[in-house]
């Protein structure tokens, strides 16, 4: 199907308080991030990226793979099965 509609997030260097709108991205992109539970993996990976997210499998097929530890508010990272997002969460 379609892809969900893009969050829309402030760029980070416009606010004067950085701190409330780090947090406020990561809720949005989490948010958007649900939509896309449910969907291949790829139909998944497009919509983020032309949402203008950043992609990630931290996990497929029961396999986790090394990750940075770094939390970016405007990251996904997809748990996949069978090709298909199953979980997915922002940073």
């Amino acid at each position: 199907g379609p892809c969900p509609r893009a969050p829309v997030i402030a760029p980070m260097a416009e606010s004067p308080d950085e701190r409330r709108l780090f947090e406020e991205t990561a809720v949005l992109v989490n948010d958007y991030g649900q939509k896309l539970v449910g969907f291949d993996v790829v139909a998944a990976q497009v919509c983020a990226e032309a949402a203008g997210l950043a992609w990630r499998v931290v996990a497929e097929d029961g396999e986790y793979f090394a990750v940075t530890e770094d939390f970016r508010p405007e990251r996904l990272n997809a748990v996949v099965e069978d090709s298909v997002v199953i979980e997915i969460t922002a940073g």
